[in-house]
C-alpha cells in the first residue's frame, strides 16, 4: 500500500499544474467577459447570447496565448518555490555539475535532428492517421503558439522550458526515483507525466519519448540546465526550422522529405558523438570532485599502541624513573633510549651494560 502511494505522488505535480491551467484560463475569461461587457463590446442579454460569446472566446488565438503565457508564469512561480523548498530542506539535490562545451554542442545537434526527426513522425501520422493529425492541426493553429510573435516565441522558447524542466525534471523526477531506485523506472514515470501534460495523443506520444531523453540528460549532467537547453532548442526547431523546410506549402516533397531525412541522421549523429565524448573526458568535474573529497577527507592511518610505562623509584639517587611495564620492551634494558616498532631509528649506547648492575 505504501509503493501504491509512492507511485501516485510521483503525479501530484501534474495534476497541481492542470489545477493551475484550468484556475487560470477561468480567471483570464472572466476578466475579459468583464471588461468587454464594462466597454459595451458585448451584449450578452440571453444565456444563449453569452454561451457564444464564452465559445467564441475560448477558440480566440489571441486569448489562448494570453492565457497560455499566464499559465505559464504561474506555474514557473509555484514550482521554482517547492524546488527551492525541496533543496532548502536537502530533499532534493543541489546541481552540481556544470554544462561544457562538449555538452553544449551535442544538445545543440541532438535535440535539432530530434525536432526533425519529430516532423517525419508527424508526416507518418498524417498519412496513417489523417483525421487525428488534422483535428492535432487545428488545436495548434487555434492555441496560437504556432504564430511567430514575441509572445509565442516567449512563451515556447523561455517559459514552457524553464517551468516543465522544473517541474518533470526536478520535482516528478525526485518523486518517482522514490517510488524506485531503478534509473529507468524513473525515468519512465517522469516521461509519462510529461506526455499527458499535453492532453492530446499525437503531441503526447513525442512528448512521451522527448521526456525519457531529456530524464537522461538530467542524470548524465546532474543539473536542470542541460534539459532546459535541449527543451529550448527542440522547441525552437520544432517552431522555425520546421516552417524553412515546409516554406509556404503544407506538404513535403519528395526531395524535401529525403533531404530532411539526411539532415536528420547527421545531427543526431554529431549530437550522440559529442556526447559520448564529453563521457569519456578525462576531467570530468563529479569524478574529479570526488577524487579529491577521498583524498582530502581520508581518515589518517591509526597509532600502533605502545606498552604502558610503569613508575619506579631509584633508591640511590631518589629520582623517579619511568620503565616498560614488560621486559622484553627494550631489550637494551631500562633506561636506554629506545623507540620501539621500528618507526625512528634504534640507537643502541657505546656502553649496553645496565648501569644499575654496578650497584
Amino acid at each position: 500500500m505504501k509503493k501504491v502511494g509512492k507511485f501516485l505522488l510521483c503525479f501530484v505535480p501534474l495534476i497541481l499544474m492542470l489545477f493551475i491551467n484550468v484556475v487560470v484560463s477561468y480567471v483570464a475569461l472572466f476578466f475579459i467577459a468583464f471588461k468587454d461587457a464594462a466597454t459595451g463590446n458585448v451584449a450578452a442579454s440571453t444565456p444563449e447570447a453569452v454561451t457564444e460569446y464564452v465559445e467564441q472566446l475560448i477558440t480566440n488565438p489571441e486569448f489562448l496565448l494570453q492565457a497560455t503565457v499566464i499559465f505559464q508564469f504561474v506555474c514557473l512561480f509555484v514550482a521554482a518555490i517547492v524546488y527551492g523548498l525541496g533543496m532548502k530542506k536537502g530533499r532534493i539535490k543541489k546541481d552540481t555539475h556544470k554544462v561544457n562545451g562538449f555538452a553544449i554542442s551535442g544538445i545543440l545537434f541532438l535535440f535539432a535532428g530530434v525536432s526533425l526527426f519529430v516532423t517525419l513522425f508527424m508526416e507518418g501520422v498524417s498519412v496513417l492517421l489523417p483525421e487525428v493529425m488534422e483535428k492535432y492541426a487545428e488545436m495548434m493553429e487555434s492555441s496560437g503558439l504556432t504564430e511567430m510573435s514575441l509572445i509565442s516565441t516567449i512563451a515556447t522558447l523561455v517559459l514552457a522550458p524553464i517551468a516543465e524542466e522544473i517541474v518533470f525534471r526536478g520535482i516528478t523526477f525526485k518523486f518517482a526515483r522514490s517510488f524506485s531506485k531503478k534509473f529507468w523506472i524513473a525515468n519512465c514515470i517522469q516521461a509519462l507525466a510529461f506526455g499527458i501534460a499535453h492532453l492530446n495523443i499525437v503531441q503526447g506520444t513525442y512528448a512521451f519519448a522527448l521526456g525519457l531523453l531529456l530524464g537522461y540528460l538530467y542524470k548524465k549532467y546532474n543539473t536542470l540546465i542541460a534539459p532546459m537547453l535541449g527543451h529550448c532548442v527542440f522547441n525552437f526547431a520544432g517552431t522555425y526550422l520546421t516552417t524553412f523546410v515546409y516554406g509556404d506549402s503544407e506538404e513535403l516533397s519528395t526531395m524535401k522529405l529525403l533531404s530532411i531525412v539526411g539532415l536528420t541522421a547527421i545531427l543526431m549523429g554529431l549530437g550522440i558523438v559529442l556526447l559520448i565524448k564529453d563521457k569519456n573526458k578525462k576531467d570530468n568535474e563529479e569524478a574529479f570532485m570526488a577524487r579529491w573529497r577521498r583524498e582530502t577527507f581520508k581518515k589518517p592511518a591509526q597509532p600502533v599502541a605502545q606498552p604502558q610505562a610503569a613508575t619506579t623509584y631509584n633508591a640511590m639517587t631518589g629520582a623517579v624513573n619511568a620503565q616498560a611495564n614488560a621486559t622484553s620492551a627494550n631489550p637494551y634494558g631500562p633506561g636506554t633510549p629506545y623507540v620501539p616498532n621500528g618507526t625512528a631509528e634504534e640507537k643502541k649506547p657505546e656502553n649496553s651494560e645496565n648501569v644499575f648492575d654496578k650497584y
